[in-house]
Parts: structure tokens; sequence; C-alpha cells
């Protein structure tokens, strides 16, 4: 729920005043993995149409101090001499300027996301698509333009519980915990279409579930899916090079991943065909109980 309490940034500075002098007309404060974020708007109806793009694990915050603070100017631009009407602002820096209000919320969805899992010191985040099968999760990880939207939407049109696309969050008992949003898919010539997970049947993820199966899997058209089994030791490298704050925070995230795998099985393979390599692992993972 959106109210006249206008959030404001805990670090002052001479843009910020200028922006804080903006006619905000809402605001949103709440606490998301840790990690204070605060949105404001000139457009009540514009906030509103964020609301269904924010985490859903996040709690209202009484105080409206906080540690991101996003800005949405929706009419005239700050500078009259461009004529894009609607902007964006991450604290004082301009994330974007359009003249549409849905790139405005892709990439405030897009920016709050990965802002969240830099900054929180609860969990780790990693980047990697994430479903749950039955009470154990299937974490494959894999950087941008791999395909692992692709193979989740394949999951979730099986049964699978929606987990995440884009970040595999490990509390430090190496748990996962659903992080749900808009899955990112990309045609041939690599245009980017944002689809909600219910559009394919699918329910997100309400638990942390602990790793049943781990994949390290790459897209590769043509191929057949025939995986080997992979080792712990390329597991946590595999992790390691994928999460956000991995290399600062090595010992942390060391016994995080340890405790992640310890009763995880492990592959490894190219895939071609999504549906087919998803139903491989959804069996697989029948199999091992």
């Amino acid at each position: 729920m959106v109210s006249v309490r206008i959030p404001v940034l805990q670090q002052k500075s001479q843009p910020m005043a200028l922006l804080d002098r903006m006619p905000w007309a809402a605001g949103i404060s709440f606490l998301s993995f840790g990690v204070r974020i605060g949105i404001r708007s000139t457009s009540p109806e514009l906030l509103e149409q964020a609301l269904p793009l924010l985490p859903r694990a996040r709690k209202v915050a009484a105080y409206p101090v906080v540690d991101r603070l996003y800005s949405i100017v929706a009419g005239a631009p700050l500078h009259s001499k461009t004529g894009e009407p609607y902007r964006l602002y991450g604290d004082t820096k301009t994330l974007i300027r359009t003249s549409h209000r849905q790139p405005l919320l892709d990439k405030l969805e897009h920016d709050l996301n990965f802002n969240i899992a830099k900054s929180s010191t609860k969990l780790l985040f990693v980047h990697s698509g994430a479903v749950g099968w039955k009470g154990r999760a299937i974490v494959f990880p894999a950087g941008s333009f791999s395909g692992k939207s692709a193979l989740t939407k394949e999951f979730l049109l099986l049964g699978a519980e929606y987990y995440s696309d884009e970040f595999t969050v490990f509390d430090p008992q190496g748990r996962v915990h659903p992080f749900p949003r808009r899955l990112c898919l990309r045609d041939e010539v690599g245009d980017q279409t944002y689809v909600h997970f219910s559009k394919f049947g699918a329910r997100a993820g309400t638990i942390p579930l602990p790793v049943g199966l781990f994949v390290m899997t790459r897209y590769k058209p043509g191929t057949t899916w025939h995986p080997r089994i992979g080792t712990y030791g390329e597991s946590v490298l595999e992790l390691l090079s994928h999460s956000v704050l991995g290399r600062t925070h090595h010992e942390r995230a060391l016994s995080t991943f340890q405790k992640a795998l310890q009763h995880a099985f492990i592959l490894d393979g190219l895939r071609g065909n999504g549906r087919d390599a998803a139903v491989s692992m959804l069996q697989l993972l029948d199999r091992l109980k």
C-alpha cells in the first residue's frame, strides 16, 4: 500500500536536496532480505502499477529513512530540453528517461532486485534459476543470455514451483528461498518479454527448500541432454563464479554453499531441447527419494 509518507535517503547530498523538492505525491518504504528500500513518485497511479513488481518477501517499514531510494518522476521532466515525460532515479543517479511507462517499470524491477542482491547481509544471491519439486529445490546457475529463464519456464509447465529465474537466494543453512519475479524471456533475435509465472499455470514457492539437484548446464542448439555426474569442487566453483558477493564474502559463501550441496545430486552437461532436459531432471529427482 502506498501512502503520503514519503521515504528519504539516509545519506544526504546537494543533488538529493534538489530531488527532495519535487512534488512527491506518494511513497512506500519496505524491508526486503534485510535491505531498506524506498520508492516515491509524483504520480500515485504509477507507483500503484509498480507494486506488483516488488519482491514478495517484504515488510512495510514504519521508519521512512532507507538505504536505497527510487524516485519516479511522471509528467514534466526536470530538464525542459528533453522530451521524455518519465524518469527513474536510483538515489541521485538517472536510471532511465523514457516516453513510456513500461520501460521505467521494467528498469525499476531489475535495478531493485540487483540492489537487494548486492546489499543483503543475511543471505547470498547467486545468478541462477531455481524451482521446487516435491519438497526439494533444483538449482541451475548461469549468466545472462544462457537460457536459464527458458529452462525455468519448461519446469513450470511441468508442474514445478517457481522460485526464481534470476537469483537463487541461499540462507546460512544452505536452503533456497523464493525470489519470484516475472520471467524474462528472449526471442530468437534477443528481444526481451516479461511474463508473469502464472501464465504457465505455476505457483510461486513459499518456504525454504534444501537443494536436491544441482545442475551445471549450458544451452547449445541441437544438443541431446546426456549429462555426467559432477563433482562437489566443480559445483562450489560454479556457485562462487555466479554469486553476487561470493568473492567479497568468501568464507561466508563457502560455508553456505557447502551446506547447500551436502545432500544434492550434481549434474553437468550441455542441453538443447529444454523440455527434454527438464523432464529428465524431474524424473531423476523422483528416483533419488
